[in-house]
């Protein structure tokens, strides 16, 4: 068995991280398996913050190794704080 850890980091200030959980730390592979899933979820508030971005990274592989791309950005753009609009213009 093989396995990755999931971090997060990133958010609006920069180590804000409310609005979304990891809610996979450590994702496995058994035998031949090439895919996993990380799942997180994001948190709906009432609170106006714009545009966040996060980055998601598998970290820590054991008896793993990491290929290209290991890290993906993450983008909350929500409507109803009016970033929505802005993302698109």
């Amino acid at each position: 068995m093989s396995a990755v850890n999931c971090s997060l980091t990133g958010g609006h200030s920069g180590s804000h991280l409310s609005d979304v959980t990891v809610l996979t730390d450590q994702i496995q592979f058994g035998q031949g398996e090439m895919t996993a899933i990380c799942r997180f979820a994001v948190t709906n508030d009432i609170e106006y913050e714009g545009i966040e971005e996060f980055e998601l990274s598998l970290i820590a592989p054991v008896r793993a190794l990491l290929g290209s791309p290991y890290k993906t950005k993450l983008i909350i753009s929500d409507p109803e704080d009016g970033s929505y609009s802005d993302y698109l213009c």
